[in-house]
């Protein structure tokens, strides 16, 4: 088979202007794609930063919501006791007449 290096060189010259503008546009979209990709791993850093503040913050309000239960079982259980003891005086005191 005979290859014609004239007409082959220009065809290769034909292709390197757009070749040229392949690569160009081929380097801007991976540009774009870095950059795109660096503002999602911000906006997921934001995102994963939030998240972890939201889990504190739930833990606290249980805990204080914990505590602030066992303090009221307690004063409620010292306020039954308070009842129940003028009932067995006044119990015991109505028992001698």
């Amino acid at each position: 088979m005979f290859i014609n290096r004239g007409k082959t060189k220009q065809e290769l010259e034909k292709l390197k202007p757009s070749h040229h503008e392949v690569f160009q546009s081929h380097t801007t979209n991976q540009e774009k794609f870095k950059t795109e990709v660096q503002e999602e791993k911000k906006k997921n850093n934001v995102l994963q930063e939030e998240l972890y503040n939201l889990k504190a913050s739930h833990h606290e309000v249980c805990q204080s919501h914990t505590t602030t239960q066992e303090k009221f079982n307690t004063e409620l259980q010292e306020e039954k006791k308070k009842k129940n003891v003028p009932l067995k005086k006044s119990g015991e005191v109505q028992g001698y007449f």
